[in-house]
């Protein structure tokens, strides 16, 4: 019997929740299947500040795939930086 298993991928959204770019991130992952760690910068100070760590800025969303930093959500970048689930 062959396993057709699914590589594990670590995402982690740090974004403000009202973004229509971290609405599409959700929605992508969620339609993937894969599970993410999603980090309100609004909110949460720590989250803020990692944000700025990672790319200068906290206007657009950061997301982490794994080791890889995105600034904003583009389709064609997260179809490539994550596994196929089918």
């Amino acid at each position: 019997m062959t396993c057709r298993c699914v590589p594990s991928v670590y995402v982690t959204i740090y974004a403000a929740p009202t973004s229509s770019e971290t609405r599409e991130a959700r929605s992508f992952f969620n339609r993937k299947g894969i599970p993410f760690e999603d980090l309100d910068i609004s909110t949460d100070p720590q989250a803020r500040q990692k944000i700025q760590e990672l790319s200068g800025q906290a206007e657009r969303p950061v997301i982490l795939v794994d080791e890889k930093i995105f600034i904003g959500f583009d389709l064609s970048q997260m179809e490539s930086a994550v596994p196929s689930l089918f």
